[in-house]
């Protein structure tokens, strides 16, 4: 018997930009439901709440919005503004016990939004990156919670530092990636003892070693081989089965989904590539049972995959159309 998962997503394009729910059922995305919402970004959840933020396309120094829907019941109710997220351009957004965490990519900050009293803490830094332009200033990319604590990890792409910070955005340490990579995404082992990091700018991924909230540079291995040009091509998203035995990392340009296999040790093995079925795969993720990986193609679909029991991806031959589709996440 199949097992049934809910997925939402968000589009920005004009047309179709807001957020989406299906249910993955069988191999396939059913029941769609649509709630527009310009200029939605990514999406969280928390009980019977769904959370979105959205950017401001008028201007790239408007702060960003945090939107708030009912999803109670298989619903999706229409998103109510909550207010600011302190900062342009918000790219990702984490949430713990009605407290929403976004990171800010323009205005290079971090903000914890206590949702029941509209109160905000901003972590923020200063300075730039090994390569210009893109590293002139500090760009937040993620904000993402440690496996097992209330620890929260800030990837930032224009400094190539990851910060941790307490639940009210006190920060406890810091690290530093590799200069001029470009740190993106991180993805936690189960036991949040190890962190891989997706490094946009150089198609590389990254291994650190995570203990009491200090992050350890263990190695980085590049998601093509040396011969590859890489020109115009920029690595995306990162994502870990369930199982802990296979990792797999998308880039925009050349458009692919790499499979590695995770070694006993932590290192990584690279396996194969794999055709997204659409371009710029900017976002993917892995069902809980680790069968099923669905892509989000920025060029306008939703793609599902099988994951074959040696991690091969087979494409199901069944996609929707999004467009604009910057994010998609599978009900856990």
């Amino acid at each position: 018997m199949e097992n049934t998962f809910d997925v939402f997503a968000c589009g920005c394009e004009p047309g179709g930009s807001g957020v989406y729910r299906y249910t993955l059922r069988d191999g396939r995305l059913t029941d769609g439901r649509y709630a527009e919402l310009p200029g939605a970004m990514f999406v969280c959840s928390e009980n019977d709440s769904l959370y979105i933020i959205a950017r401001n396309y008028e201007s790239l120094e408007s702060h960003g919005f945090l939107y708030k829907a009912n999803i109670s019941g298989g619903k999706l109710g229409n998103p109510v503004l909550l207010g600011s997220t302190h900062g342009a351009v918000p790219c990702h957004i984490s949430v713990l016990d009605g407290k929403v965490y976004a990171a800010n990519y323009i205005s290079g900050n971090a903000v914890c939004i206590d949702t029941l009293n509209g109160k905000h803490k901003l972590l923020s830094d200063f300075g730039k990156g090994a390569s210009s332009p893109r590293q002139d200033s500090a760009h937040t990319h993620q904000i993402i919670r440690i496996p097992g604590t209330r620890l929260f990890a800030v990837c930032d792409l224009g400094l190539d530092k990851i910060f941790v910070c307490d639940e009210n955005m006190h920060k406890i340490s810091s690290a530093d990636g590799v200069p001029g990579h470009g740190t993106r995404h991180l993805y936690f082992t189960q036991d949040g003892k190890t962190a891989y990091c997706i490094n946009e700018l150089c198609c590389t991924v990254s291994r650190f070693t995570v203990n009491d909230g200090i992050f350890t540079l263990c190695g980085t291995v590049p998601i093509f081989n040396g011969s590859t040009d890489i020109k115009g091509s920029t690595a995306a998203a990162i994502k870990i089965t369930p199982d802990g035995k296979r990792l797999y990392a998308s880039v925009r340009g050349r458009s692919i989904i790499a499979q590695f296999d995770i070694n006993s040790d932590g290192t990584l093995t690279k396996k194969g590539e794999f055709d997204p079925q659409g371009s710029d795969p900017r976002d993917f993720d892995i069902s809980p049972d680790g069968k099923t990986l669905i892509c989000a193609n920025q060029s306008g679909n939703l793609c599902i995959f099988d994951i074959r029991s040696d991690g091969t991806l087979r494409y199901t031959g069944n996609s929707v159309s999004l467009p604009g589709a910057l994010c998609v996440k599978i009900g856990r």
